[in-house]
């Protein structure tokens, strides 16, 4: 999954396995890109668009069922862990665009509602 965009494509897709896919989520890092298209055939790369904006309410309940059935139990036991850079309280809600707006995280910024 890329959530980043144009200055990852390349990179992310020369790490895919021979017949791999790379779904791109997310546009963070800008919209164009410019990529070795050989590569894409000699190695049978898929390269997949896709965004929750544009689905149903019904269709975004699936994807979350769908994501919940294949790793709930290993966020459960914590075999899977989100990466979290930082938590701030909500009075702290400027501090943490600012920090996300600079990029000065690596991981999730969390703003935790109640104490």
């Amino acid at each position: 999954l890329d959530s980043i965009g144009a200055p990852y494509l390349e990179p992310h897709l020369r790490c895919l396995r021979v017949g791999g896919s790379l779904i791109l989520i997310g546009l963070m890092g800008g919209a164009k890109a410019e990529i070795n298209l050989g590569m894409l055939l000699a190695r049978r790369l898929s390269l997949i668009g896709s965004t929750l904006r544009a689905r149903s309410v019904d269709e975004k309940a699936a994807i979350v069922h769908g994501f919940l059935e294949r790793f709930g139990e290993a966020l459960r036991s914590g075999t899977l862990q989100p990466v979290v850079d930082r938590v701030l309280s909500l009075a702290s809600a400027q501090e943490a665009h600012d920090v996300v707006e600079r990029s000065e995280h690596f991981g999730k910024v969390v703003l935790r509602v109640r104490d």
